[in-house]
């Protein structure tokens, strides 16, 4: 009797759908996974190639600020102070910034002392200025010219991969082994503000269990979505200081083109008139205070902190804002 023969046939056709069915679920799973994957991978690539823009934008204007302010001090300030230290008799009280709390005192003793340990450590800049060297400068000013590495060398006299090093382990907090972050730290503000996650993103091992595959792809996914939103926070804030250090620029920019025909009539004046500030003319003495008045506005921008560290990481030092804010008010007054 044929009957039987049905039994084991529907048994294998039964197994063959429910293997195809599985076979197709797992496809499925499978191929929802790569496009979880290949979405995680774009985001990532999308996220980091913002933030090494903006990075590489910040580090661009910081080193253009720290050339400019290296070069300022380099000549005019130096050139301020051998003219300025042969008036006697100047009476501060002519002063006009006198009271603005941003403003360091006027004290040629003090600028005595600044000029000539700046003109010490950029003595030691054999071959001029590196590009890791004005990253200081643009971030620090004066501080980062002066301030000691762990070495015992001032960051803005080291060159090529020491200086990265010590302008980088200064930004992280000081050197490990003086008790900061190192240069590892550095880094993470300078050199690597967001790197990748340890997603697996490339090269997921295929799982026989392609459910797995699966549930480790939308892992991937929600993970690279937090990076990326976290990647768009600190883009957002790198732009904001690199608008910042713009501001700088343009404010320095203008502040020099001021203040260089001051000091040039300074030059003229001592020569000509001599060193006694009581014999100088009413015009000749408003001279002498501009151009005192706009070295006092000129160093303010020079010298601060672009970048200072709080308990919450490195940020916009507020006292540099201000000082924007007084420096362009005061150009509105003397324009």
């Amino acid at each position: 009797m044929p009957l039987p023969l049905f039994i084991p046939i529907a048994v294998v056709i039964s197994a063959v759908l429910f293997g195809g069915k599985k076979a197709i679920d797992a496809w499925d799973a499978s191929s929802e996974a790569d496009t979880h994957n290949k979405e995680a991978e774009d985001l990532i690539n999308q996220a980091k190639r913002e933030a090494d823009s903006s990075r590489e934008g910040l580090r661009s204007r910081l080193t253009t600020l720290g050339r400019k302010r290296f070069l300022i001090q380099k000549g005019l300030f130096s050139s301020f102070y051998r003219t300025f230290a042969k008036i006697r008799n100047f009476d501060k009280r002519d002063l006009k910034l006198a009271d603005e709390t941003l403003i360091e005192p006027f004290d040629i003793n003090e600028v005595k002392v600044a000029t000539l340990k700046f003109e010490e450590v950029a003595s030691g800049l054999v071959g001029g200025l590196t590009a890791d060297a004005a990253l200081a400068y643009g971030t620090y000013g004066t501080v980062g010219a002066l301030a000691a590495a762990s070495t015992g060398t001032a960051i803005g006299s080291l060159t090529g991969a020491a200086a990265t090093k010590a302008t980088l382990a200064w930004l992280g907090g000081g050197t490990i082994a003086a008790g900061g972050g190192g240069v590892a730290a550095g880094t993470l503000v300078l050199g690597g503000l967001v790197a990748a996650p340890a997603l697996v993103i490339f090269g997921i091992i295929i799982d026989a269990q392609a459910q797995k595959k699966l549930d480790q792809a939308k892992s991937n996914l929600a993970q690279a979505r937090k990076t990326k939103a976290e990647t768009d926070t600190v883009v957002a804030k790198l732009k904001g200081v690199t608008r910042q250090v713009e501001r700088y620029i343009t404010l320095t920019d203008q502040v020099v083109k001021l203040f260089r025909p001051q000091l040039e009539g300074l030059v003229e004046l001592v020569r000509t008139r001599g060193t006694d500030y009581r014999t100088y003319t009413k015009e000749e003495q408003n001279l002498v205070v501009a151009t005192v008045s706009t070295y006092q506005m000129l160093r303010a921008l020079v010298e601060v902190n672009i970048l200072t560290e709080t308990e919450k990481g490195l940020c916009i030092n507020q006292k540099s804002k201000k000082v924007l804010t007084m420096v362009g008010q005061w150009l509105d007054n003397v324009a």
